[in-house]
Protein backbone atom coordinates (compact mmCIF):
# COMPACT_ATOMS: atom_id res chain seq x y z
CA UNK A 1 0.00 0.00 0.00
CA UNK A 2 2.94 2.30 0.54
CA UNK A 3 3.61 2.43 -3.25
CA UNK A 4 0.02 3.56 -3.99
CA UNK A 5 0.40 6.49 -1.60
CA UNK A 6 3.57 7.72 -3.30
CA UNK A 7 1.88 8.19 -6.69
CA UNK A 8 0.99 11.86 -7.19
CA UNK A 9 -2.72 12.61 -7.54
CA UNK A 10 -2.34 13.93 -11.11
CA UNK A 11 -0.83 10.60 -12.29
CA UNK A 12 -3.53 8.33 -10.94
CA UNK A 13 -5.12 5.81 -13.26
CA UNK A 14 -8.85 5.85 -13.97
CA UNK A 15 -10.01 2.27 -14.54
CA UNK A 16 -13.45 2.52 -16.17
CA UNK A 17 -15.68 4.69 -18.30
CA UNK A 18 -17.56 5.68 -15.15
CA UNK A 19 -14.41 6.90 -13.44
CA UNK A 20 -13.30 8.79 -16.55
CA UNK A 21 -16.76 10.37 -16.95
CA UNK A 22 -16.87 11.34 -13.27
CA UNK A 23 -13.40 12.90 -13.51
CA UNK A 24 -14.39 14.91 -16.61
CA UNK A 25 -17.79 15.76 -15.10
CA UNK A 26 -19.64 14.35 -18.10
CA UNK A 27 -21.75 11.32 -18.93
CA UNK A 28 -20.30 7.95 -19.87
CA UNK A 29 -21.73 8.12 -23.39
CA UNK A 30 -20.25 11.59 -23.89
CA UNK A 31 -16.70 10.51 -23.00
CA UNK A 32 -17.07 7.41 -25.17
CA UNK A 33 -18.08 9.67 -28.07
CA UNK A 34 -15.12 11.93 -27.30
CA UNK A 35 -12.84 8.91 -27.63
CA UNK A 36 -14.00 8.26 -31.19
CA UNK A 37 -14.68 11.83 -32.37
CA UNK A 38 -12.13 13.94 -30.51
CA UNK A 39 -9.32 11.45 -29.70
CA UNK A 40 -9.81 11.34 -25.94
CA UNK A 41 -6.60 9.70 -24.63
CA UNK A 42 -7.76 6.37 -23.23
CA UNK A 43 -5.92 3.07 -23.42
CA UNK A 44 -7.28 -0.43 -23.85
CA UNK A 45 -5.00 -2.89 -22.06
CA UNK A 46 -6.20 -5.85 -24.11
CA UNK A 47 -5.83 -3.89 -27.35
CA UNK A 48 -9.34 -4.75 -28.51
CA UNK A 49 -11.83 -2.23 -29.83
CA UNK A 50 -14.44 -2.84 -27.13
CA UNK A 51 -12.34 -3.97 -24.18
CA UNK A 52 -11.93 -2.27 -20.80
CA UNK A 53 -10.33 1.18 -20.74
CA UNK A 54 -7.90 3.03 -18.56
CA UNK A 55 -6.82 6.64 -18.59
CA UNK A 56 -4.23 8.68 -16.78
CA UNK A 57 -5.51 11.84 -15.12
CA UNK A 58 -2.51 13.80 -16.38
CA UNK A 59 -3.23 12.66 -19.98
CA UNK A 60 -6.85 13.77 -19.64
CA UNK A 61 -5.78 17.12 -18.18
CA UNK A 62 -3.31 17.67 -21.03
CA UNK A 63 -6.01 16.72 -23.57
CA UNK A 64 -8.48 19.15 -21.99
CA UNK A 65 -5.92 21.95 -22.01
CA UNK A 66 -5.10 21.29 -25.68
CA UNK A 67 -8.77 21.65 -26.74
CA UNK A 68 -9.49 25.36 -27.38
CA UNK A 69 -13.23 24.89 -26.98
CA UNK A 70 -12.68 23.10 -23.69
CA UNK A 71 -10.66 25.97 -22.27
CA UNK A 72 -12.91 28.89 -23.07
CA UNK A 73 -16.32 28.62 -21.54
CA UNK A 74 -19.40 30.58 -22.44
CA UNK A 75 -19.02 32.85 -19.43
CA UNK A 76 -21.29 30.73 -17.24
CA UNK A 77 -18.49 28.65 -15.75
CA UNK A 78 -16.74 29.56 -12.54
CA UNK A 79 -12.95 29.94 -12.80
CA UNK A 80 -11.22 26.60 -12.49
CA UNK A 81 -14.22 24.56 -13.61
CA UNK A 82 -14.53 22.68 -16.85
CA UNK A 83 -16.97 24.12 -19.41
CA UNK A 84 -20.17 22.15 -19.94
CA UNK A 85 -22.62 21.72 -22.75
CA UNK A 86 -22.46 20.60 -26.38
CA UNK A 87 -20.61 23.70 -27.61
CA UNK A 88 -17.69 22.92 -25.31
CA UNK A 89 -17.23 19.50 -26.93
CA UNK A 90 -17.04 20.87 -30.46
CA UNK A 91 -13.70 21.98 -31.82
CA UNK A 92 -13.22 23.09 -35.40
CA UNK A 93 -10.77 20.74 -37.07
CA UNK A 94 -9.62 23.53 -39.43
CA UNK A 95 -9.45 27.33 -39.16
CA UNK A 96 -12.53 29.25 -40.26
CA UNK A 97 -10.68 31.08 -43.04
CA UNK A 98 -9.60 27.74 -44.50
CA UNK A 99 -13.15 26.40 -44.23
CA UNK A 100 -14.46 29.44 -46.11
CA UNK A 101 -11.92 28.97 -48.91
CA UNK A 102 -12.79 25.27 -49.12
CA UNK A 103 -16.49 26.14 -49.27
CA UNK A 104 -15.91 28.59 -52.14
CA UNK A 105 -13.87 26.00 -54.01
CA UNK A 106 -16.61 23.39 -53.59
CA UNK A 107 -19.33 25.85 -54.64
CA UNK A 108 -17.39 26.68 -57.83
CA UNK A 109 -16.94 22.97 -58.58
CA UNK A 110 -20.67 22.48 -58.07
CA UNK A 111 -21.44 25.22 -60.61
CA UNK A 112 -19.09 23.71 -63.19
CA UNK A 113 -20.53 20.24 -62.61
CA UNK A 114 -24.09 21.58 -62.93
CA UNK A 115 -23.28 23.19 -66.29
CA UNK A 116 -21.60 19.99 -67.51
CA UNK A 117 -24.62 17.96 -66.38
CA UNK A 118 -27.05 20.32 -68.13
CA UNK A 119 -25.03 20.00 -71.36
CA UNK A 120 -24.96 16.20 -71.09
CA UNK A 121 -28.72 16.05 -70.49
CA UNK A 122 -29.29 18.32 -73.51
CA UNK A 123 -27.15 16.05 -75.71
CA UNK A 124 -29.01 12.99 -74.39
CA UNK A 125 -32.39 14.53 -75.21
CA UNK A 126 -31.17 15.38 -78.73
CA UNK A 127 -29.93 11.82 -79.21
CA UNK A 128 -33.22 10.37 -77.99
CA UNK A 129 -35.17 12.64 -80.35
CA UNK A 130 -32.96 11.48 -83.22
CA UNK A 131 -33.58 7.83 -82.31
CA UNK A 132 -37.35 8.38 -82.12
CA UNK A 133 -37.37 10.20 -85.48
CA UNK A 134 -35.26 7.45 -87.08
CA UNK A 135 -37.61 4.81 -85.69
CA UNK A 136 -40.64 6.58 -87.16
CA UNK A 137 -38.86 6.91 -90.50
CA UNK A 138 -38.04 3.19 -90.48
CA UNK A 139 -41.68 2.34 -89.84
CA UNK A 140 -42.75 4.44 -92.81
CA UNK A 141 -40.13 2.80 -95.02
CA UNK A 142 -41.25 -0.68 -93.96
CA UNK A 143 -44.81 0.15 -94.89
CA UNK A 144 -43.45 1.33 -98.23
CA UNK A 145 -46.03 0.56 -100.93
CA UNK A 146 -48.89 0.10 -98.47
CA UNK A 147 -49.08 3.32 -96.50
CA UNK A 148 -51.96 3.45 -94.08
CA UNK A 149 -55.07 4.84 -95.62
CA UNK A 150 -56.43 8.05 -94.30
CA UNK A 151 -59.84 7.53 -92.77
CA UNK A 152 -62.78 8.80 -94.75
CA UNK A 153 -64.19 12.06 -93.52
CA UNK A 154 -67.16 11.39 -91.26
CA UNK A 155 -66.05 7.83 -90.45
CA UNK A 156 -64.68 8.72 -87.05
CA UNK A 157 -66.57 7.03 -84.21
CA UNK A 158 -66.88 10.27 -82.26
Amino acid sequence: MQAALSIPVHNQVLNSWKEIARYLERGVRTVQRWETDLALPVRRPRGKKRSAVIAMRCDLDDWLNSRPSMQSGNGNNAPGTKPRGPASAMALPIPVSEAILRSRYLRNNLRVSSHELAGAVGRLVSSLNAVVNASEANQLLRLGANPPLAPEPGSYPY
